[in-house]
């Protein structure tokens, strides 16, 4: 992720404050960051100390752990949100899809259009950017979902080796209508926000930065960037990790099953980068559905 960090700030950073059509008819994506939030009254009702979307009113809302190559873990948390906001809302089964929500990690890694495989700025295409497999973020992923080039199904567009066809008419499209950032705020005026933004909307993208586990919980307190992405998919305010304080998100990793708890682990809220983080932190995917047009 380090690597892609002065193309946000020359390429996309303007994603976070406007909002913008697809060139298609009608089709409309909203991005925007947490401010426009903060005095926004809770709608839930008291929040839960303990809450899991694996098992939420009886109901998983969060897709199967995966096992990414390479560094792709930011196409692995992208995608983990977007997939269970088509679980939240059901509009996987009604577009008449089966089984649960699976996309494709890699077609965004190949053909998110700042890469050295493809990209979009520069003339040729091939050479410059990002080297392939190895950065990225969701703002990146915002870009690909704007463009109408995804996300695709894993059955559509998924290859690590060598790059799926970038387009086809073969291809079952979903995007985000809304993509909003958040950061849970110095003080943590904008934790229940968050908290609220789960259970509504579903797993939330987030990063750390990789260090040591201790029973499976994580901190880090330093000033270093983060290394990994992941996906948010509850909380327990008691859980005891290596910070001074209890208080824990519960995360979706993509090291497979075999890692961890069955996929999962604990990172604590006073975690520098998790939820903090202002490129990375928090980004919830909304409002998922099929691409009307082609």
């Amino acid at each position: 992720m380090n690597k892609l960090r002065f193309f946000l700030k020359m390429n996309i950073i303007f994603l976070i404050i406007i909002s913008f059509s697809l060139s298609t008819s009608g089709g409309l994506i909203n991005i925007i960051d947490s401010s426009y939030f903060i005095n926004e009254e809770n709608t839930l009702g008291s929040l839960p100390d303990f809450f899991d979307l694996r098992d939420f009113d009886g109901e998983n809302f969060v897709t199967s752990v995966k096992n990414q190559i390479g560094g792709t873990c930011w196409a692995f948390g992208s995608m983990s949100a977007i997939e269970s906001n088509l679980l939240m809302t059901n509009n996987w089964m009604l577009a008449g899809e089966s089984g649960e929500p699976n996309m494709a990690e890699y077609h965004l890694d190949w053909w998110n259009g700042f890469n050295q495989h493809n990209n979009d700025d520069t003339s040729p295409s091939s050479g410059g950017g990002l080297e392939v497999h190895y950065g990225g973020d969701y703002m990146v992923t915002s870009a690909y979902l704007s463009r109408g080039e995804g996300a695709v199904r894993d059955i559509d567009g998924q290859s690590f080796e060598t790059p799926a066809e970038r387009l086809s008419l073969d291809y079952h499209y979903f995007y985000a209508r809304d993509i909003e950032w958040y950061t849970v705020g110095e003080n943590f005026e904008n934790m229940d926000l968050i908290k609220e933004k789960i259970m509504s909307d579903g797993a939330i993208g987030t990063c750390m930065r990789v260090t040591s586990f201790n029973n499976w919980t994580h901190y880090y307190f330093g000033s270093k960037d983060p290394t990994h992405a992941i996906a948010i998919i509850g909380w327990d305010d008691d859980k005891v990790t290596q910070a001074q304080d209890p208080g824990a998100w519960l995360c979706k990793n993509s090291w497979g099953e075999a890692w961890g708890l069955n996929g999962y682990f604990w990172i604590s809220y006073y975690d520098s980068h998790c939820g903090k983080d202002p490129e990375m932190g928090a980004v919830s995917f909304q409002n998922v559905e099929p691409m009307q047009y082609t």
